[in-house]
């Protein structure tokens, strides 16, 4: 497979699984993530993890609770934006790759 296509075709993988992902914390009840348990080996281990709470807060933060999301993980002020910023890079790079079209 040549190396345009097979990068075009990871473009369009990456923007699925963005909008996909951000899909599912729009739609989710955040209340429902709350009662989850939680999979993190760090917590486990009883030591502090910097990314525990970010999908909670990432959803509470989709719904409209920018406090409820800042409760759950203050890091949420990052990674939103940065998110945000991945997707809008990830749906150029597609676009303009299917612009080009096939052999460039």
């Amino acid at each position: 497979m040549p190396r345009g296509d097979r990068d075009r075709r990871r473009a369009g993988w990456t923007l699925a699984l963005g909008v996909a992902g951000l899909s599912a914390l729009a739609l989710l009840p955040p209340a429902m993530l709350e009662a989850m348990p939680s999979l993190c080996l760090w917590r486990a281990l009883h030591l502090p993890c910097w990314g525990c709470g970010s999908v909670r807060a990432l959803a509470w933060l989709m719904h409209g609770h920018p406090a409820r999301a800042w409760a759950c993980n203050h890091n949420v002020i990052l990674t939103a934006p940065l998110l945000a910023a991945l997707l809008v890079v990830a749906t150029g790079r597609t676009l303009r790759r299917r612009a080009e079209g096939p052999g460039r």
